[in-house]
């Protein structure tokens, strides 16, 4: 059987020129992980989110997959550009992949965007996995790190946020998703932060699934509901702008506030240095 109507995020055209075995990472209520050893796969209900290593199908299919994932000896592999599971085939040559849109930002750096910024950060708090207080107040010396070109400093961030927090991914994980979303459109972060978060991801310091979605945010790629919220901030539209917020924070139990957190001290970042330089 021959599963149809699948999207995938842009890193899944990895997998088309792979072959071999498959296994299964992980499973969840509405999801599920695939890996190759190397990489994963993540398998999703479309109506839930896009996410850059991620398959999404139907609620239908999703469940016969699921299903069919659940049988002892159920075998998987990839080859040829296609993804079997059992006696289900998808096509990874033909699915719709998601593409972003290109975000035209304006100057961002006026006393208004100062005001809306610390407004939004104001309602996130106490809602994230940890507590961001002294980053809302300017007082976290490992949050500003983040811009320091100093190797020792920016791994004191590493050490500090890297990992911390409870779940599948962790908060401060998912908070460093939400900077990197930021300077893909307004960069802010330091050379020497990107270089060594790459290198640090490959410890054995997070969650395997944690990894999969800080890499590929250095690569440029988030899920759809993080260009969302992206895109409302872009183009000043508060009605979708709320209602993107809203949709990235019932994500995960924290996850998509801790997100949300990222996006918005990512900004505060930029206002600050925009003020700081005359810009």
């Amino acid at each position: 059987m021959e599963i149809t109507g699948v999207y995938a995020g842009k890193l899944v055209k990895e997998w088309q020129n792979k072959t071999g075995s498959v296994s299964l990472h992980s499973m969840f209520k509405h999801s599920f992980n695939l890996t190759d050893g190397h990489s994963l796969l993540h398998v999703g209900m479309l109506e839930n989110n896009i996410v850059p290593f991620g398959l999404h199908v139907s609620q239908y299919h999703f469940h016969l997959l699921q299903h069919a994932i659940k049988k002892d000896q159920v075998k998987m592999k990839v080859s040829h550009g296609k993804l079997t599971i059992g006696s289900m085939v998808i096509s990874l040559e033909q699915v719709k992949y998601y593409d972003p849109l290109k975000i035209e930002w304006q100057p961002f750096c006026s006393s208004t965007d100062t005001r809306f910024v610390c407004h939004l950060a104001s309602t996130f708090n106490g809602k994230t996995g940890l507590d961001f207080t002294k980053e809302l107040a300017g007082n976290a010396p490992y949050f500003d790190y983040c811009c320091s070109d100093k190797k020792e400093e920016v791994t004191r961030y590493f050490i500090h946020y890297i990992g911390r927090g409870l779940g599948l991914t962790p908060s401060g994980d998912d908070f460093t998703v939400g900077l990197l979303a930021v300077h893909q459109v307004f960069p802010f972060l330091s050379t020497v932060f990107l270089k060594g978060l790459a290198d640090y991801l490959k410890e054995d310091v997070t969650t395997d699934v944690s990894k999969a979605y800080i890499n590929a945010a250095l690569s440029g790629y988030f899920s759809l509901q993080v260009d969302q919220v992206m895109t409302a901030f872009a183009y000043e539209e508060p009605e979708r702008l709320h209602q993107a917020v809203r949709q990235l924070g019932e994500m995960g139990h924290t996850s998509g506030y801790d997100t949300l957190m990222g996006i918005v001290l990512g900004l505060q970042q930029v206002v600050r240095q925009n003020v700081i330089e005359g810009v």
